[in-house]
C-alpha cells in the first residue's frame, strides 16, 4: 500500500490472487480508495525538475541523484531527467552518486522555489573519474571439444566484458591476465581494450587464453584477475568461470585379491547380480563355482546425475587366472 505523493489523500494497494476457476491462473487487483474527509493537497505542491549531464561530453548521466534540503529526492532516469514533486517552497537542492564516481557538480548547490501546481527547472553538469566494472564473459572451446564448457586437457580462448560505470571517459586501456587456480595457466595473457565513455562496455580487443591441465578438478570455478591499467589509473577487476561438473579424479586404493576376500557363488552379470542360472560356471573354467571380488566406493561430487568412467590396471594373478584384458574401462552413471 502506498499514498498518492500529489493529493496526499488516495491510497493505493496492490496484490497477487488466485481465481476460484481453472489451475495457476494469478491474476492482479489494484485497488484505490480515500476518505471522504481528506482534502487534496495537489494544489499546494510543485515540481523541481532537470537534466544531468557530463561536463566531460554533455551526455545525459543516469542515476544521479538530486537531493533537496528538506529531504526529498529524485535520481535521473535513462535520458538524465530528474524530477521531484514536493510541497511549495524554497529549498537547496545538490547533486551526487559517489557510487558513479562523480565527485563535484556545477552548480554546487542552487535554491529552487516551486510554486503550488507549478515546476521549476535546474540543471546539474558533473565531473569526476571513471568506474571500470566487469560485464559478463564468453567462452570458447573451439580449440577442445568445442560443448562450451571449459574442461580437462583443453585450451579456451576468453572475452571478459568491462563496462565504464563512472562519471567520465575512459582511454589507452589495456590488460594482462592472471589466475590462481591450480591446473590452470594462462597461455596468452595480453590484450587492450577501446576508449570507454560513460555507461560504455566492450571485451578484449584480442582474446585471452588458457590452458586446463588434465589432471584438473572439475566442478572448480577458475578464478581469473582482469588487471587494468588505463589513463587514470589501474585496477583489478576479478572473474570467476565455470567448468566441467564431476570433481576431481578419485582413486581406487590399490590392492589384490585374495583368498580371504569376499566370494560370489557362481557367475555375476553385469548389473553386480548373480546369474540366474544355478552353478553356471565362469567362462574358460578357471576356477567355476567361487568369484572372490572387492567393493570399492566413490563420491558422486557434481551436484547432478552424471556418469563416470572407472579405469582398472588390473595385473593378472591372484587366486584365479583372469581372462580379462589388463586394463578394463567401464562407465558408470551415478
Amino acid at each position: 500500500m502506498t499514498l498518492d505523493p500529489i493529493d496526499q489523500c488516495t491510497f493505493y494497494y496492490t496484490n497477487e490472487y488466485l481465481r476460484t476457476n481453472g489451475g495457476f491462473n494469478w491474476s492482479t487487483r489494484i485497488a484505490a480508495f480515500k476518505f471522504p474527509s481528506c482534502v487534496s493537497a495537489a494544489g499546494l505542491w510543485g515540481t523541481v525538475t532537470g537534466t544531468i549531464t557530463s561536463s566531460e561530453t554533455n551526455a545525459p548521466i543516469p542515476g544521479v541523484t538530486v537531493s533537496l534540503s528538506n529531504g526529498y529526492a529524485g535520481a535521473a532516469n535513462l535520458s538524465g531527467v530528474y524530477t521531484i514533486i514536493v510541497p511549495a517552497g524554497t529549498y537547496t537542492a545538490t547533486a551526487a552518486d559517489a557510487s558513479r564516481n562523480c565527485t563535484a557538480s556545477s552548480p554546487a548547490s542552487a535554491v529552487v522555489s516551486p510554486p503550488g501546481g507549478g515546476t521549476v527547472n535546474q540543471n546539474f553538469t558533473m565531473t569526476g573519474t571513471s568506474k571500470l566494472e566487469a560485464n559478463g564473459f564468453t567462452i570458447d572451446d573451439s580449440l577442445g571439444n568445442n560443448n562450451g564448457i571449459v574442461n580437462r586437457a583443453e585450451c579456451v580462448r576468453v572475452n571478459l566484458g568491462v563496462k565504464n560505470n563512472g562519471c567520465a571517459k575512459e582511454t589507452a586501456i589495456s590488460a594482462t591476465l592472471t589466475t590462481t587456480t591450480p591446473g590452470v595457466t594462462v597461455v596468452d595473457g595480453n590484450s587492450t581494450y577501446p576508449d570507454m565513455v560513460i555507461d560504455g562496455s566492450s571485451a578484449n580487443a584480442t582474446p585471452f587464453k588458457i590452458s586446463v591441465a588434465s589432471s584438473f578438478g572439475c566442478g572448480t570455478g577458475i578464478a581469473l584477475s582482469l588487471n587494468l591499467t588505463y589513463a587514470s589509473g589501474t585496477k583489478s577487476i576479478p572473474f570467476t568461470v565455470p567448468t566441467c561438473a564431476g570433481g576431481p579424479n578419485q582413486t581406487i586404493p590399490t590392492s589384490q585379491l585374495t583368498t580371504s576376500d569376499s566370494t560370489q557363488a557362481d557367475r555375476i552379470g553385469r548389473d553386480s547380480r548373480p546369474s540366474t542360472c544355478g552353478g553356471k560356471a565362469s567362462p574358460g573354467g578357471g576356477f567355476p563355482g567361487t568369484h572372490y571380488y572387492k567393493t570399492f566406493t566413490f563420491t558422486n561430487t557434481s551436484g547432478a546425475p552424471n556418469c563416470y568412467t572407472v579405469t582398472i590396471n588390473a595385473a593378472l594373478g591372484g587366486p584365479g587366472t583372469s581372462k580379462a584384458s589388463p586394463t578394463t574401462r567401464r562407465t558408470i552413471r551415478r
